[in-house]
């Protein structure tokens, strides 16, 4: 499928075998085929283009990463409470697809499931990986200079609110 698409399109089929991708390298095909267009076209089309939209980026933060880190263990405790570890046992039992299976949620409570480690090692493997992953966010996110960023720890709910939505009129007016 590679080489197919290194006949149309050399500069996707370049990017798409450094990945080895195979569905981005199905779904390649499938846009030259009902779009008429390369992908590569289709990315320079849609970049080229100036978007109709105003967009306001907000981002909340912590400035204490320990008040960050406690909601996201409460935020993990509430989920088992909804029922997450009954979701992981359908989900599994169910046999879905690769993608849910590498999202942090599922993966951490197998091993209790399969009876290898017990449920509060699993809890805990759950708010680790959920916190890497919100420090993982945070670093990506922090490189846009156009968000606005909130601490949740030094702003009442109010204040973040009043505050989002003067910034939100502002970005939006039309003067």
């Amino acid at each position: 499928m590679l080489e197919q698409i290194r006949a149309f399109d050399p500069k996707s089929a370049e990017r798409l075998s450094v990945g080895r991708n195979p569905k981005r390298i199905l779904r390649c095909i499938e846009v030259y085929r009902t779009a008429g267009k390369t992908q590569t076209e289709l990315n320079a089309l849609q970049t080229a283009a100036e978007s109709p939209y105003t967009v306001t980026k907000i981002g909340l933060t912590a400035a204490d990463r320990e008040v960050l880190y406690e909601r996201i263990n409460r935020r993990v405790d509430v989920m088992l409470a909804d029922g997450l570890l009954d979701e992981a046992r359908a989900f599994y039992s169910a046999a879905s697809g690769q993608t849910a299976c590498a999202a942090i949620g599922y993966k951490e409570l197998l091993p209790y499931l399969n009876g290898e480690l017990t449920l509060e090692e699993c809890v805990e493997n759950l708010k680790r990986a959920t916190r890497r992953y919100a420090k993982r966010q945070l670093t990506w996110f922090r490189r846009d200079p156009l968000i606005h960023w909130f601490e949740i720890d030094r702003l009442s709910f109010e204040d973040i609110l009043t505050s989002a939505l003067n910034i939100i009129n502002k970005d939006c007016s039309y003067d």
